[in-house]
């Protein structure tokens, strides 16, 4: 680990590094909200699940940041990223099927072919109660079909115009959130995950007093983040805290912000580079290029845990972080060791 964390070292002045901190924090984000389920019984567990819920629109702003804006066809692009996804997806889609025959006791889904095949397809399907992450896989493959055309826009209009998409989709997570009709105002081709790449691009993009206040946006997400713990603790609304929720809006927008303002304000000059230098820095980089390949695989460890260790009546303020550490480095050291082996080093998910 220490010579492949030295090997960075000297790649981490070519990037923008508060990406990389982000895209690092984010998949540590993931690791949380599936660890915290098992401890829903505590307002411990729920406050760690919806501090952690940042993390997947953070994924998708960063897909924005990096790839809006470029030049690109349709088919380069296409040809580009749909392998660099399918591929890690397939491998470790068919381990978790053995695994869960193995080592689940799920073989009697097996009893004929129909059923063995509904399975493996609510696998890989990411349905709930069988895999809680694949739904993401199938949402980045959704979202990466309107990236050329979105480029498209993006390349040719104005932050004004920018603005104006963004304000009707957030006006939209509002209809999202507290189920208001749309038969008259018809705001759904506004909805959707592809408002959090756009909005992750123009968040990266432009410049003014608001958008760098690092301690407002501290604030927001502070306050989104327990309001959403107060309401599920009190039972309110808790169907309507999804991904495109009014609060998770403000959420992902603000930790995007926080973030990004820590790394260019002159107030926190030495501890950001502390942080980006040395090992601490070059850590941040590896968790980010193996990030989406942590996301296929720490479910495993975790089903893995759960097997070997009973949850039951564990304090969720210490199991909680330690089975995050514990997951976030198994996984990351299952895939350096496949990434060393000719062949198994195309599907460990490194970008």
């Amino acid at each position: 680990m220490e010579n492949l964390i030295k090997k960075f070292e000297s790649k981490n002045g070519n990037r923008i590094f508060y990406l990389d901190q982000l895209r690092a924090l984010a998949i540590i984000g993931v690791i949380g909200i599936h660890v915290s389920p098992y401890f829903l019984d505590s307002l411990t567990g729920a406050s760690f699940l919806f501090i952690s819920e940042f993390a997947i629109p953070i994924f998708l702003m960063l897909s924005g940041v990096l790839l809006l804006n470029k030049e690109y066809s349709i088919s380069e692009f296409l040809k580009k990223r749909y392998p660099r996804i399918i591929i890690p997806f397939l491998f470790w889609g068919c381990v978790f099927v053995i695994f869960a025959i193995l080592f689940q006791n799920m073989s009697f889904h097996f009893s004929s072919l129909e059923t063995g095949m509904l399975f493996i397809g609510n696998m890989f399907l990411g349905i709930q109660g069988y895999l809680p992450h694949f739904w993401y896989v199938w949402l980045i493959l959704s979202v990466y079909l309107f990236f050329p055309i979105i480029n498209k826009w993006i390349k040719n209009s104005s932050f004004s115009e920018i603005r104006y998409f963004l304000f009707i989709w957030f006006i939209t997570s509002i209809f999202a959130t507290f189920d208001f009709p749309y038969y008259y105002i018809d705001l759904r081709y506004f909805a959707g995950s592809i408002g959090f790449v756009i909005l992750g691009y123009y968040l990266a993009k432009d410049n003014n007093k608001i958008i760098g206040n690092i301690f407002l946006w501290s604030l927001l997400f502070l306050i989104s983040t327990i309001v959403r713990v107060v309401c599920y603790d009190l039972s309110i609304g808790t169907n309507h805290f999804t991904i495109y929720s009014t609060l998770s809006v403000i959420q992902a927008a603000s930790f995007f912000l926080m973030i990004k303002n820590f790394n260019d304000n002159k107030l926190f000059t030495k501890v950001s580079s502390f942080l980006k230098n040395g090992v601490f820095g070059s850590l941040t980089v590896l968790l980010s290029k193996y990030s989406y390949g942590i996301y296929l695989v720490h479910v495993l460890f975790i089903l893995s845990f759960k097997i070997l260790i009973d949850f039951t009546n564990k304090s969720a303020i210490i199991w909680i972080p330690f089975l995050i550490i514990v997951t976030l480095l198994f996984s990351l050291g299952f895939l350096i060791i496949l990434n060393k082996i000719p062949i198994l080093n195309k599907i460990t998910g490194v970008h």
